[in-house]
């Protein structure tokens, strides 16, 4: 367990590192560190002897490094940033329903994870895990909510192309996951959802680019 906390300690630094590398424009290395992390929390799922909840967990917190990388990605088909944020938001519906229906989460969930963090002692194993994971989602949320009001975060559609490419390759390694481990031990239902979880999204995103790049060639 101790060993789970470490990685979980460096999971969020690395979260942190990456929103500050990208608010002070240093969009690839922070790219990367999302990507880091999408691989590393698939790979302890993957290889990690751990408990159901703390599985549960990782795969929830699996969401926060796909949306940087949806939004980083997703060509700019409108000009109003508020359209552009919903097609993103829109599209991560997807991985937060499978990580539903897996986890079999009841729609009221977040009300009594918040009751949990209210009254049960902090010392608990369990709200322990759901401190660092809310601690996680607040970390991006405000990254994502200072990127468009102070507008330190302007893309070009050079930097969108280039990370476009980025994406596709990564997307290629998660789809190739599958082949590698199907037929070993490691794999189950809950690893292929969790690779789920990461690669429908980037499928869209994907099928958006190719959408782009066509209307560019049409000059639509």
């Amino acid at each position: 367990m101790n060993n789970i906390k470490k990685l979980i300690y460096i999971y969020v630094i690395g979260i942190i590192i990456g929103e500050l590398l990208i608010i002070s424009g240093k969009i690839y290395e922070g790219l990367g560190m999302y990507m880091i992390g999408i691989l590393a929390i698939i790979s302890i799922i993957i290889f990690a002897n751990l408990s159901l909840e703390i599985t549960n967990v990782l795969q929830r917190m699996i969401l926060l490094p796909v949306l940087r990388v949806i939004g980083l990605s997703m060509p700019q088909f409108f000009k109003d940033i508020h359209i552009q944020y919903i097609l993103i938001y829109g599209i991560m519906l997807i991985p937060m329903y499978l990580i539903m229906k897996n986890q079999q989460i009841p729609y009221r969930e977040p009300i009594k994870i918040l009751s949990i963090l209210l009254y049960s002692p902090l010392s608990s194993g369990r709200v322990y895990i759901w401190y660092v994971f809310i601690l996680t989602t607040i970390i991006i949320m405000n990254g994502q909510f200072m990127n468009i009001i102070s507008n330190k975060m302007t893309i070009s559609s050079e930097i969108i192309n280039v990370i476009g490419e980025f994406m596709s390759l990564f997307l290629i390694i998660i789809l190739s996951i599958p082949y590698l481990i199907s037929d070993t031990k490691y794999w189950n239902e809950y690893v292929s959802n969790t690779i789920d979880i990461c690669s429908k999204p980037l499928l869209l995103v994907f099928v958006a680019i190719v959408i782009h790049r066509i209307m560019i060639t049409m000059n639509i």
